[in-house]
């Protein structure tokens, strides 16, 4: 259904989002947005539904990039 790699440019950082309005945004599972959750992708408040903020979307899509790299060896 999705990429590897979901595109951190389709993020509005000022606005917020649903797990469904987040997984149709980058094309990829809603259960994966849902482990993202588990894995410190922080909400909003604590109340249903779940609410993500995009700036911090966009902050947690590029630090788990950012991790996922590695220089090349020589």
């Amino acid at each position: 259904m999705g990429r590897r790699h979901p595109n951190p440019r389709l993020v509005k950082i000022h606005r917020s989002y649903t797990v469904e309005e987040t997984a149709r945004l980058l094309k990829v599972h809603k259960n994966t947005v849902r482990s993202w959750l588990k894995h410190g992708l922080p909400t909003i408040d604590q109340r249903r539904p779940a609410l993500i903020h995009g700036q911090t979307l966009l902050d947690f899509l590029h630090a788990r990039r950012k991790k996922a790299k590695t220089p090349c060896p020589p």
